[in-house]
This record gives structure tokens, C-alpha cells and sequence, in this order.
């Protein structure tokens, strides 16, 4: 140890003291300043994770009105599309009544199909009884899709009023021979026939009521359209 005065010691001790002294009061002052700052910062931190939780409550509620509004919008744009829909058949219905009887693609595939089940001894009677051109038509494509099917079929013009009322439209006659419940099944299902009448067999004591030859299938009088069509 080196050799030191005693007021040398006591200067050193003094100094040392207040070193010391200082070094205590400044830990205590980093730790306060620390803690206040540890407080401040927290403090941030709180309002900023709150701030945090508030955008993702708006963020969700807007993703949700979103949806509610894409909800609502397809459902509008549902219904405007079934709307359209049903206007645009309203306006076919509307142009098919207006405009000249004709056989749907659809319904010729079907009677096709359907008529291909008759015995090839049934024959068909067509008849039309009025000499218009909308009438001749579609008596013909009517004709023409039955023998398509492989039917044999008699056409004729006639001129005078037949039983059954009123009297427009497409009247099915039954008659005796064989396959009229095919060519009934077949009329109805493709809704080509507007009226459909069984005819009693013939009375000999009046042959004025026997229009048909009984042994025939099925007469179809293709008649004139309704007035109001």
C-alpha cells in the first residue's frame, strides 16, 4: 500500500464519498426516469393497441355491411333476372298467339317419338275445314310430322261443320281402329289438341251421323284459329 498523509486519505475520502453519493442519486434518478418512461411508453402502447382493435372492429363491420350489400345485390339481380325471364316468355306466348300456328321443334321430336309406338295398320285422318292459308299450314306440318313418325295418314279438305263446339282450334276424333290411345297420349302430352271426343260407333238405322270411317284410328280436325288469337 502506498504511503499516504492522513489529510491525503481524508480528501480522497471525501471525494470518493461524493462520487459516491452522486453515482447513488443518479441510479435512483435512471430508475425513476425509467419507470416513468416504462409508463409513458405503456401508456402508448395501450392507446395504440386500442386504436389497433378499433380499425379491425370497423375494418369487420365494414366487411360486413359489404357483404350485406352483395347479398342484397344478387338477390335484386336474381330477381330482375326472373323477372326478365318471365317478360321474355310472356312476350313469346304473346307473339306465338299473334302470329301463325306452328309446331314447336320440340313438340315434332316428341309426337315423333311417341307415335313411333303405333301399329302400322293405324291410319290417320287430317282434315281441315276451311280453305284459309293459316289453316292449310299448319294442317300439312301437323300431317307431315305424322308421317314422319312413320304413321300412314289420309289428308282432306272438308267444308262443313263437324260435331263438338266451339269450333276452332284442333279437335281429335277417337274412332275404332287400332293405336288411338297412342295417338290420344300423344296429342295431349305435346298439347296439340284443344279438344278431344271418343266418337260412338256407327248406326247402321242412321248413316248420316257416321262423318268417319270407323275402322280409321283417330281423325284430327285442324280448324281455324280462335277469334281472339
Amino acid at each position: 500500500m502506498p504511503e499516504i498523509s492522513l489529510e491525503t486519505a481524508n480528501i480522497i475520502y471525501r471525494y470518493a464519498s461524493i462520487v459516491a453519493l452522486v453515482a447513488l442519486v443518479a441510479s435512483a434518478g435512471a430508475g425513476l426516469v425509467i419507470y416513468v418512461t416504462s409508463e409513458i411508453r405503456g401508456k402508448y402502447a395501450d392507446e395504440s393497441i386500442e386504436r389497433a382493435r378499433n380499425l379491425g372492429a370497423q375494418a369487420n363491420e365494414s366487411a360486413a355491411q359489404a357483404n350485406v350489400k352483395a347479398e342484397t345485390l344478387t338477390k335484386e339481380n336474381l330477381q330482375l333476372s326472373l323477372t326478365l325471364e318471365k317478360e321474355r316468355k310472356e312476350r313469346l306466348e304473346l307473339q306465338r298467339q299473334l302470329g301463325p300456328r306452328t309446331l314447336s321443334a320440340e313438340q315434332k321430336i316428341k309426337l315423333v317419338d311417341m307415335l313411333k309406338h303405333l301399329p302400322e295398320n293405324a291410319t290417320i285422318l287430317i282434315t281441315r275445314n276451311e280453305s284459309s292459308k293459316e289453316t292449310n299450314d299448319y294442317a300439312s306440318e301437323i300431317a307431315e310430322t305424322f308421317k314422319r313418325a312413320g304413321a300412314n295418314v289420309v289428308e282432306k279438305q272438308i267444308n262443313f261443320m263437324t260435331f263438338g263446339s266451339p269450333n276452332y282450334g284442333v279437335r281429335l276424333v277417337l274412332l275404332g281402329g287400332p293405336g288411338r290411345e297412342t295417338i290420344k297420349t300423344s296429342m295431349q302430352s305435346t298439347n296439340i289438341a284443344t279438344e278431344i271426343k271418343q266418337l260412338p260407333e256407327p248406326d247402321p238405322k242412321n248413316p248420316t251421323r257416321n262423318l268417319y270411317n270407323w275402322s280409321m284410328s283417330a281423325a284430327i280436325e285442324v280448324l281455324p284459329k280462335p277469334p281472339h288469337l
